[in-house]
């Protein structure tokens, strides 16, 4: 597959992971499981969408940072020993 503009590339990525989060909420299911899904699906081993691996590691890892601040922030109610 020719490769994409990162814009464009980028572009996809997030349209993929909205239409996965509203199918996974319209399911019933964690909106994670959507974009999990997705994710496979666009990505180069499935459909094929998206064929430039460095962009889709920087945007996983961008992806990831949120929740790992997210999920650390959860306890700073108690004391840390």
């Amino acid at each position: 597959m020719q490769q994409l503009d990162p814009v464009v590339t980028i572009a996809i990525l997030l349209a993929a992971a909205l239409v996965g989060g509203m199918i996974a909420h319209r399911l019933k299911q964690p909106i994670i499981l959507g974009y999990l899904v997705i994710g496979v699906a666009v990505g180069p081993h499935a459909l094929g969408l998206v064929g430039d691996l460095e962009l889709v590691e920087v945007a996983a890892t961008m992806g990831v940072c949120p929740v790992d601040v997210y999920t650390g922030a959860g306890n700073l109610d108690s004391p840390i020993a």
